[in-house]
């Protein structure tokens, strides 16, 4: 998703909306995306990169241009290995840049109640049971607008088999 986009859905989609999730941020353009919202937080959830890999060449997205790289294994590795060392240049230049909280997807599946609670206090946002348990039953939410390629997915509670699914390919893997 691009910056323009972001803007987009902010004022049109839920124009009283007090927060906007961009899942398929373009990673080149979170400096933009930080000097257009200076007090946005920012949170990458970080994934076996195996199970990037399977995950975008197994999806047929609608918009491909937001995934140029996604018809080659050996393109979507450079593309990973470009996206790590983005992050590792953003996390070596901290006093410049502004904080990211970074999320395991693994532990989100595996263990969401204190991963979800540690992500609502990073953000300074009420964390208390109830809120973690509102926020773990998110497919209840018939309120909220979704457009991505896995807009079912997110109408159904959390499963775990898309963290280990990459398994079943490891031998196209290296």
């Amino acid at each position: 998703a691009s910056l323009e986009h972001a803007a987009a859905v902010a004022a049109t989609e839920n124009p009283n909306a007090s927060r906007v999730v961009m899942k398929a941020l373009d990673f080149a353009q979170l400096g933009l995306m930080r000097l257009a919202f200076p007090e946005s937080s920012i949170i990458v959830v970080l994934r076996d990169p195996r199970a990037v890999a399977i995950s975008l060449f197994r999806e047929r997205f609608q918009d491909n241009h937001l995934f140029p790289f996604k018809f080659s294994l050996i393109d979507i590795a450079a593309h990973i290995e470009d996206y790590f060392a983005f992050f590792d240049q953003w996390e070596a230049s901290r006093e410049f840049m502004a904080p990211i909280q970074f999320l395991s997807y693994e532990s989100l599946v595996s263990d969401p109640h204190p991963t979800v609670k540690g992500l609502l206090a990073g953000l300074r946002l009420a964390n208390t049971d109830e809120d973690v348990q509102a926020c773990l039953k998110f497919w209840q939410n018939e309120r909220r607008t979704t457009a991505t390629a896995s807009n079912e997915r997110v109408r159904e509670p959390v499963f775990a088999l898309s963290a280990t699914r990459w398994e079943n390919y490891r031998h196209f893997l290296k």
